[in-house]
């Protein structure tokens, strides 16, 4: 982390001194670390510093891209790198207005532009990436995603991936599995049907362009795909997935998820292999 972010968080010299200390003493213990930091400096410069650190890692070091960031969301502060997939930063465009001239090496482009369009590009896809679940609820409360029923159905699929957000992780762990796991009361009925076929349509596509193709059309899981032949699939919606490649391999793949359902005893860790 710069100095001078550190300076502006800690301005006593003794306070980095101890922050030093305790990054020594803690090394890449980041569960012990931060508790630590927590009860030596304070919950506010602990958050604040883990804040930093978040961002940091995420820009790959990129100090002017932080210090545009946080000063364009200085209204309503930042206050985890969880906040940037509420606020719609899984879209490149979000980035590219901040990146400017600040790009680290390494980034493909024939110009500053071009590379600065691969910088945004993998900004939102570390977003996405590294909050799935967040990211997929801010895209249903904006309509991103098309949620099956009224607009009460489509807020409360967000409503739930939003509460269980750190418990719950998309791709990970069945909607009932989880609700029966963790004793959770509440869930209307419509709410769960369309959490549930979310899930079965995550780990059919490889991006949530594709998923968003999927709802659209009401193609709500492995079998409703497998009903159009390989051939009328692609046909119908290359345009829309990408190509025919990704047409052909998002039929096939439901085609696998479909036969390995019809198991009789079906192997969890085989459909674990269906994470994006």
């Amino acid at each position: 982390m710069p100095r001078q972010v550190l300076e502006s968080v800690l301005p006593e010299a003794a306070q980095r001194q101890r922050f030093s200390e305790l990054q020594a003493e803690c090394r890449d213990d980041w569960g012990r670390f931060w508790p630590a930091v927590e009860q030596a400096l304070g919950a506010g410069s602990a958050a604040q510093l883990q804040l930093m650190s978040q961002l940091f890692f995420l820009t790959v070091g990129n100090q002017p891209l932080v210090a545009a960031l946080t000063a364009a969301e200085a209204g309503h502060a930042l206050t985890s790198a969880l906040d940037l997939a509420a606020r719609g930063y899984y879209d490149p465009a979000k980035w590219e207005s901040l990146i400017g001239g600040s790009i680290p090496p390494g980034f493909p482009g024939s110009d500053p532009d071009a590379q600065a369009g691969s910088y945004a590009q993998h900004l939102a896809a570390q977003v996405s990436v590294v909050f799935p679940t967040a990211v997929l609820a801010d895209r249903i409360r904006r309509n991103i995603l098309p949620i099956a029923g009224n607009a009460a159905i489509a807020i409360g699929v967000a409503d739930f991936l939003t509460s269980n957000q750190g418990q719950f992780e998309i791709g990970v762990e069945g909607v009932d599995a989880y609700i029966a796991r963790t004793g959770l009361a509440g869930t209307p009925a419509e709410v769960k049907a369309q959490a549930t076929q979310l899930q079965q349509l995550y780990l059919l596509t490889p991006d949530d362009a594709s998923l968003a193709v999927l709802l659209r059309h009401n193609l709500s899981s492995a079998h409703a795909i497998i009903r159009y032949a390989p051939t009328e699939f692609v046909r119908t919606f290359a345009d829309e997935l990408g190509g025919a490649g990704p047409a052909t391999a998002t039929h096939t793949w439901a085609a696998q998820i479909f036969a390995l359902s019809r198991l009789p005893r079906p192997s969890r860790a085989l459909f674990q292999q269906a994470r994006r």
